[in-house]
């Protein structure tokens, strides 16, 4: 009776044993699951709220665009009343260089008019700020490219010109001579591409008779490798006096 007593208490520990590493193991897998699921769900908690965020911010810019185009379009209404207000002539009905008088000045745009300032709205808890920029106030570069060297060396004088004048006033100012080897360095860059430190890339708008060693900017950033540059020109700007 002693042997049998002892066998069956040690079948027991061996089963409690198998039934203590089961429940270990299935807690293990309980574990892994609710930590998957969490995750899972934290997840698209998160897509859902970013989706939301998108389609709000979405709107919001559709909406400040609809009110700025309205304001564009009464300016344009405005400056159209006033040019036919002023009749586009001088007050004796003559044309310009005759003697009824000088043509009156018609309706201009300029950066002092409301739409070329930095608006800033504030819709469904967003804050936008929108800033036009006046496709005729910039200047091609690729001017300096020109077949006729004298309106390519107009080009080159005035990128330089523009250099010049692009932080005036400010403790940043660049001189006329920097300026002037920005835009050598620019000219040599875009014709003369295999003395450049960058390689010139194949592009399928690329003319089939195209000078080879011609190579076109896709953008103005493309610059900033060039020895006259850096990284800071390429940056909006304020200096210590604001």
């Amino acid at each position: 009776m002693k042997i049998l007593h002892r066998t069956a208490w040690k079948a027991a520990a061996a089963r409690r044993g198998a039934a203590l590493m089961m429940a270990m193991l299935v807690l293990f897998v309980l574990v892994v699951i609710v930590f998957q699921i969490s995750i899972s769900t934290t997840t698209d908690g998160r897509i859902a709220r970013n989706q939301t965020t998108l389609a709000n911010m979405d709107s919001a810019i559709e909406s400040v665009l609809l009110r700025i185009f309205e304001d564009l379009a009464a300016d344009g209404e405005a400056d159209a009343a006033s040019g036919q207000a002023g009749g586009g002539l001088g007050s004796g009905g003559g044309l310009p260089g005759q003697d009824g008088g000088a043509a009156a000045a018609g309706p201009t745009d300029s950066s002092r008019d409301q739409w070329a300032r930095p608006g800033r709205f504030e819709i469904n808890d967003l804050s936008l700020r929108i800033l036009f920029q006046d496709e005729d106030s910039k200047y091609n570069v690729l001017g300096m490219l020109a077949e006729d060297a004298a309106e390519a060396e107009k080009a080159r004088t005035r990128v330089a010109k523009i250099l010049d004048l692009c932080r005036e006033g400010t403790t940043a100012d660049i001189d006329l001579g920097d300026a002037e080897l920005m835009a050598d360095a620019m000219l040599d860059h875009m014709r003369e591409r295999s003395a450049s430190v960058l390689p010139k890339p194949y592009l399928l708008s690329d003319p089939p008779d195209i000078d080879s060693d011609v190579g076109l900017p896709l953008t103005l950033r493309e610059f900033v490798v060039l020895e006259p540059f850096d990284e800071s020109d390429f940056r909006d700007y304020r200096d210590e006096n604001g």
